[in-house]
């Protein structure tokens, strides 16, 4: 088991993020094999973040030459080795570890809360990635009707128009939904950005790459709160270059 100030610090390492209270935390110490403590500690409301530690009974003699990349030493040291596993990782979401010592268990539990509110925080867009990644695959199957051929003069030129128009009804919508003048800035030199983009491949793809290319920042651009007004989802803006050949979106 654990001394109670080993615990307190613990403790005090889990709250040391202002994200977190004590409560947030499951934590739950045996015994094991040679009188080692096992600890376990488990975010309570995501189980996959979770710490599993070993933490041994008496010091041993570590070399400095395993420790040089965590720390500097001059010599081998006598301290606890404690491993296990955590998760998140630093990398990976799965990680073996190895701490030494009191102080580097404390640290490692505070850079292990930083992960998790990281990971917290980044789920929502990545959701949002996924979503946006199997909508733009489902709208590339469809373009696979085209033909595997480029596009003529006269379509080229038809599709930069609409392309200018698109631009001017972003332009309209920005001062309509009243964007700040330092924001509209910003914004309009983004969609510029992407509309001359778009323009510039006109001759150099073939149409079933251009009309994935218009749909990845098609997809772009209605994530924008900005811009959900006017846009209901891709497929409204896809519908506007669209030839009348059969091909729908939805």
């Amino acid at each position: 088991m654990l001394r109670p100030s080993l615990q307190n610090d613990i403790h005090s390492a889990l709250i040391s993020n202002s994200y977190f209270v004590f409560t947030d935390f499951e934590i739950n110490c045996s015994e094991g094999k040679n009188n080692n403590a096992l600890l376990r500690i488990t975010y309570r409301f995501d189980t996959s973040y979770f710490i599993f530690l070993t933490i041994p009974s008496q010091k041993s003699i570590i070399n400095k030459s395993l420790i040089n990349y965590i720390t500097t030493v001059q010599d081998d040291k006598a301290d606890y080795l404690i491993e296990g596993q955590i998760c998140p990782g630093e990398m990976a979401p799965t990680e073996t570890v190895k701490y030494f010592g009191k102080d580097g268990l404390i640290t490692g539990i505070k850079q292990w809360t930083v992960r998790i509110k990281e990971d917290l925080q980044a789920q929502p867009t990545n959701r949002h990635l996924e979503e946006q990644n199997k909508q733009l695959e489902e709208l590339l199957q469809k373009f696979k009707e085209f033909p595997d051929e480029y596009f003529t003069l006269d379509e080229a030129e038809k599709l930069k128009g609409r392309l200018d128009e698109l631009e001017k009804r972003f332009a309209e919508n920005f001062k309509t939904n009243k964007v700040k003048e330092t924001e509209l800035d910003k914004e309009m030199d983004e969609i510029k950005r992407d509309i001359s983009c778009l323009k510039e491949n006109i001759s150099s793809f073939n149409k079933q790459n251009w009309f994935g290319l218009l749909a990845s920042r098609s997809l772009k651009w209605i994530k924008e709160p900005s811009n959900q007004k006017m846009l209901k989802n891709g497929s409204e803006i896809l519908k506007l270059f669209l030839p009348s050949n059969g091909i729908k979106v939805n």
